[in-house]
């Protein structure tokens, strides 16, 4: 469990160095841990391999202890045919639901997979408050000088990536092994999230643009496109959370 208490340089310590590197240059040192977050995004989003690019908006909320979210979208693949997607992982669980016009589901998943991969989700965007880094339910170990794996462990679940640090020792990208929806089952892929445009914002260097892709051996799938518009830490509004 985090607390209120800013965080000394002696807790970096223990730390990988690029990953004690990284979280210097994000500023945490002398932060209190960051508590709940809220961010808005804009940018596209494909529905699948063959389809066009969407545009996409959506609202977003975490808390760090207990880890959860709760991403609410609209994609509009379609003029004037909206789809709303929730993807969330909550009480230690995760949910993706799509609806048309909010009304008629077009998709949903719940279970084993969906659960590891919605904290997988939660993992890499902990890159927008990164004091959740040094939480106790995160464990790291060293790989090279440009690149550590994290591990979260929570409840039953376990996920790894690989996060890697440019020469900067700016967090660029994370790769992991993510459950992918293939039709009516799931299928274990590359899942890797590059970031960049870092930037100070609320006291903290973090990345404010990226995009998520599945590499599959016909080659990279990129499905999503986008950047935050708005980010509020520890606020009423991003205290506010919904199932």
């Amino acid at each position: 469990m985090m607390n209120d208490i800013p965080i000394p340089e002696a807790d970096l310590s223990p730390l990988p160095e690029p990953v004690a590197r990284y979280l210097r240059r994000c500023g945490v040192v002398g932060k209190r841990p960051i508590q709940t977050v809220r961010l808005r995004q804009r940018g596209t989003f494909k529905m699948s391999e063959t389809s066009d690019w969407a545009k996409l908006t959506a609202e977003q909320h975490y808390t760090i202890d207990p880890p959860s979210f709760v991403w609410r979208a609209t994609i509009t693949p379609f003029p004037l045919a909206p789809v709303k997607v929730v993807d969330a992982f909550t009480a230690g669980r995760g949910l993706l639901e799509a609806k048309l016009f909010g009304c008629f589901t077009v998709a949903r998943a719940r279970g084993p997979e969906t659960d590891r991969g919605e904290l997988l989700r939660f993992m890499t965007e902990i890159a927008w408050f990164p004091t959740a880094w040094l939480s106790d339910y995160i464990s790291w170990q060293a790989v090279n000088a440009r690149s550590a794996r994290v591990t979260i462990r929570y409840e039953d679940r376990s996920v790894t990536a690989l996060v890697t640090f440019d020469d900067h020792d700016r967090i660029v990208t994370m790769e992991a092994q993510r459950p992918r929806i293939v039709g009516a089952q799931f299928s274990l892929d590359p899942w890797v999230t590059p970031v960049w445009h870092h930037t100070m914002v609320n006291g903290f260097e973090i990345p404010l643009a990226g995009q998520a892709l599945w590499r599959l051996p016909a080659g990279d799938f990129v499905y999503f496109r986008g950047e935050i518009s708005d980010l509020e830490y520890d606020t009423e509004a991003s205290s506010r959370r919904s199932a």
